[in-house]
């Protein structure tokens, strides 16, 4: 799985409310998200390369 180095992990298992941040945006993503799964943590391949702002950092 290819991870977007920009992207990580906070988990809140008190609550239950995991979620990915972006940490050049600041965003807050559910682990759900389309965009996590199809760009910033895929398969295969490294998609999060195609993004705007990784491209930008």
């Amino acid at each position: 799985m290819a991870d977007c180095p920009k992207v990580r992990f906070e988990d809140h298992t008190f609550w239950n409310d995991c979620k990915y941040i972006c940490t050049v945006t600041g965003k807050k993503m559910s682990v759900d998200d389309p965009k996590v799964k199809h760009m910033c943590k895929c398969e295969y391949g490294e998609e999060y390369r195609d993004c705007p702002i990784y491209k930008d950092c």
